[in-house]
């Protein structure tokens, strides 16, 4: 009788199973329309298994009591005291508290972290970014039945308010955390954890495109943190963990990402370099608030690759001993956030390659860029160049008119990029507080960059719809179809707005052909190239072809300094539009000099007889138009940022 008993008990388990994932065939279930392994986490309701699968506990418990002792000794005590200080509490959703007293919690057992963020006021609120699902992943044994009731009721109201407008991938991780509880809300739950994975596969394919050819991604340097990074880290950590998917090999983007930012940087620093965005100033992605940086620390492994690991470990790992007061502790508390990812992650096994083992010089192809340098040291000659996006892809919110430009840093930031890129710029800044007003009619536009305007006497025609040229002629958003037709592309064909045509390489020199003739109204522009030749170590060649497609049109070379540039003939001011901040110049050879630190750059122009060559700059006339008008500045400005940038 006992053994028919037991015999009963093992049918109603099948049956409970068979009833919580429909048969697909071979050694895969269905969730939904979702197939999974038989055997992956997710199906065997298995946690964690967002940041690691539960099964490998004790590989983790082991490293912690060998090589990652220091590091987790350390990570220990660090929260430790901040769970002492008086009435602790979480920041925001944002605050990677969540995780890192979950890992802890996973890691000794102790229930007081997991209770921590159980009685935290922000876990009692609704949270959008991925630390949420994954905090509850990891504390999910430590919830009541009617908090994780709550966390689903979260979870489902954001998904029907926020998720179905554009922010489904970002339904993949509380579907992940959340599925299998028995809170009275499966068939939704299920729902929009399928959902997730579509829209998460999706943002994938997208990011591996844009990677293609080493690497780079539609947005800007900062951008890759905040919207590319924030998805893409925690999308590879849950669908390699929940659902047992080769998903980082499958991630060009990823394995790419660390040398795309190694090559941006400028020689005598570790951040991004100021082009196409100005909120950059990271070593990597932005980590700080949003955590996205940090799900990378498993990249190097997966890939075997030492640069990558150099990475890492300088963005989220080393800590400067030369620090001293508030930059020491908030370099503490970014490395504090995030040093699970070397706790979990870390290979021993793959050393650290750093830069200088590499070639100076890197074309990233799809992204339209090219990175020079005269070699990895402090004072080298570094060159940037632009050639324009290869895709008709590129949203509106992130495209600049800045194709065929260029940037030079030597002993400083010889020819820069000006304005600020971002509503955030705008408000550091103290710019004027109109919203995106210095961004769009200033930052974005062709006249903030190293390139050439097109202007004619009236307007040429060709617009259509929300397309939106800018000031000089390059397109700064949308795809008009009369400019498709006028190139002689077809309604669905992609357009790209720039192309390169050409690079080479070599111990002595590089070499780049940038085609920017897309990019501009085809009714004022019939063709535009510029040949970039530099040649080791600080020689520059720039070779412009710029055909107008009408009479009228005045084209205008620019080059942008942070400090006031010199000529070798004379200079007058002109007055014509501004009694001051105008000049006309003589001469043939421009001096710039980055006057705190010490680079110089003589800039010898060969132009046409009939030329005129101005200056523009100092106070109020720093991001200025061409018809005058400055775009942005106020006196709060001035005494924040010390700004009085030129143009010639």
């Amino acid at each position: 009788m006992r053994s028919m008993s037991l015999f009963r008990c093992a049918v109603t388990l099948l049956a409970v199973l068979a009833g919580e994932l429909c048969a697909a065939e071979g050694n895969r279930v269905k969730i939904g329309s979702l197939e999974v392994p038989r055997d992956c986490p997710l199906a065997r309701n298995e946690r964690p298994r967002l940041l690691f699968r539960g099964r490998d506990l004790p590989k983790y418990k082991a490293r912690i009591r060998g090589p990652m002792k220091e590091d987790f000794d350390r990570f220990k005590a660090y929260w430790d005291r901040k769970l002492s200080t008086k009435n602790y509490q979480a920041k925001s959703g944002e605050a990677m508290d969540g995780v890192c007293l979950g890992v802890l919690y996973q890691l000794t057992g102790d229930r007081r972290y997991a209770d921590a963020v159980r009685n935290s006021t922000e876990f009692k609120s609704p949270a959008r970014f991925y630390q949420r699902p994954f905090t509850i992943d990891l504390i999910f044994d430590a919830l009541t039945p009617g908090e994780i009731r709550q966390q689903t009721d979260f979870f489902l109201k954001d998904a029907e308010t926020k998720f179905r407008w554009g922010r489904r991938q970002s339904a993949l991780w509380p579907g992940i955390a959340l599925y299998g509880a028995k809170t009275g809300r499966k068939k939704e739950v299920e729902r929009w954890l399928v959902e997730g994975y579509k829209a998460a596969k999706g943002q994938m394919a997208t990011c591996n495109l844009w990677a293609e050819h080493r690497g780079g991604d539609y947005n800007s340097f900062s951008y890759c943190g905040n919207h590319s990074v924030i998805h893409m880290g925690g999308h590879l950590l849950a669908l390699s963990n929940a659902l047992g998917e080769d998903a980082w090999q499958q991630c060009p983007w990823a394995r790419n990402l660390g040398s795309y930012y190694v090559y941006h940087y400028p020689p005598w620093r570790r951040d991004a370099i100021h082009f196409g965005n100005t909120t950059g100033g990271h070593l990597g992605p932005h980590h700080g608030s949003l955590g996205a940086g940090y799900c990378l620390a498993a990249a190097p492994a997966q890939y075997r690759d030492g640069l990558q690991q150099w990475w890492i470990y300088n963005m989220l790992v080393h800590q400067n001993p030369n620090l001293k007061g508030w930059p020491k502790v908030s370099r503490e508390n970014t490395v504090m956030n995030g040093l699970w990812g070397r706790i979990l992650f870390y290979d021993e096994t793959l050393p650290m390659r750093e830069p200088k083992d590499f070639p100076p010089s890197r074309l990233f192809v799809y992204r339209g860029t090219a990175s020079m340098r005269e070699n990895w040291s402090k004072d080298a000659t570094f060159v940037h160049f632009s050639a324009g996006s290869q895709s008709a892809y590129l949203p509106d919110g992130r495209q600049n008119a800045d194709a065929n430009t260029f940037t030079i840093y030597k002993k400083g930031i010889l020819a820069l990029d000006t304005g600020g890129q971002h509503a955030l710029d705008s408000m550091r800044l103290k710019l004027e507080p109109r919203g995106t007003h210095h961004n769009y009619n200033y930052a974005k536009q062709t006249i903030a960059h190293n390139g050439v305007l097109v202007i004619p006497k009236s307007d040429p025609g060709l617009r259509q719809g929300k397309a939106r040229p800018s000031i000089g002629g390059q397109l700064s958003k949308g795809r008009p179809q009369p400019w498709r037709t006028a190139r002689g592309y077809k309604q669905k064909e992609n357009f790209p707005l720039g192309k390169t045509l050409a690079w080479e390489t070599s111990p002595e020199y590089d070499y780049v052909v940038g085609d920017a003739t897309n990019a501009y109204n085809p009714a004022m522009v019939k063709s535009f190239t510029r040949q970039l030749v530099y040649v080791r170590p600080n020689l520059i060649f720039l070779f412009d072809r710029v055909e107008a497609a009408r009479d009228g049109c005045r084209t205008t070379w620019l080059l942008h300094a942070a400090d006031k540039p010199k000529t070798d003939g004379t200079e007058n001011a002109d007055k014509r539009i501004h009694p001051e901040g105008h000049f006309l110049w003589t001469g043939s050879t421009v001096t710039v000099t980055d006057e705190e630190m010490g680079g110089r750059m003589f800039c010898r122009m060969l132009l046409p007889e009939k030329r005129e060559i101005r200056l523009v700059g100092g106070k109020f006339h720093d991001f200025e138009l061409p018809d005058g008008t400055n775009i942005g500045p106020t006196e709060a400005t001035y005494r924040a940022s010390g700004l009085g940038t030129s143009r010639a």
